[in-house]
């Protein structure tokens, strides 16, 4: 019988904030003025909940509590709010070439390659693997931006850059 095993999935990482720049409400009128967040960090990307109270559209501070999930590409976060992201990643997230987590991955895909004979399975994990290999290379956190593109049009982040 194989012996038990349990490998952690995630991490998270509370942070009370002040001075902190209101963000735009998504969701509704207003902005919010950040006061805690949570960020929580899975093998392959990190989200954040940010904890604040609701500013009006006048500028008017309310003591109505209000919260916002960022679960996209923390390229598309304030800026603020993803160097805060990057700083306080757990050690282990970082992505490493050869470490246990790349391992895991070449094995699920290995399991769907029939005699050389790949199925959609093994074309997904190979294509996880590239990115998680990508991400290694880069030097670039789990969640983070990575892309090969080097002409404006190929990403969005390129485009962004000219602006």
């Amino acid at each position: 019988m194989a012996k038990p095993t349990a490998t952690p999935l995630s991490r998270s990482v509370e942070l009370q904030l002040s001075g902190h720049p209101d963000v735009k409400n998504k969701y509704g009128s207003g902005h919010i003025r950040p006061a805690r967040v949570v960020f929580h960090y899975l093998t392959d990307r990190a989200t954040a909940r940010l904890y604040g109270v609701w500013v009006r559209e006048d500028g008017e501070l309310t003591d109505a509590p209000i919260d916002q999930d960022y679960r996209e590409d923390v390229s598309w976060w304030p800026d603020w709010l993803a160097a805060l992201a990057r700083e306080h990643q757990p050690a282990g997230v970082q992505p490493r070439r050869g470490d246990e987590f790349e391992a895991w991955l070449k094995a699920q895909r290995d399991k769907y390659d029939r005699h050389g004979e790949s199925s959609e399975f093994w074309h997904e994990f190979d294509s996880a693997l590239d990115r998680y290999r990508l991400h290694a290379d880069m030097g670039v956190p789990l969640g983070g931006h990575v892309c090969e593109a080097k002409v404006v049009g190929d990403c969005e982040c390129l485009e962004q850059q000219d602006a």
